[in-house]
């Protein structure tokens, strides 16, 4: 054994195991969170659509 190296004790598993979770369900927030967030607020709300009075040429030949 090098000098460097430890033994992994059987007790430091079930932690190691909830920080990887926690660390999967962050990253999760992070990725999933600001895109729901852009599609729940950039939905066209219907009622507030205001047409246009300007009316756009037409090109004759």
């Amino acid at each position: 054994m090098q000098s460097g190296e430890y033994p992994v004790r059987s007790s430091e598993q079930p932690a190691q195991r909830w920080e990887n979770l926690f660390g999967m369900a962050i990253a999760l927030l992070t990725l999933l969170l600001p895109l729901w967030a852009i599609g729940y607020y950039s939905q066209p709300d219907s009622g507030s659509f205001v047409e246009s009075r300007y009316q756009i040429p037409t090109l004759k030949k």
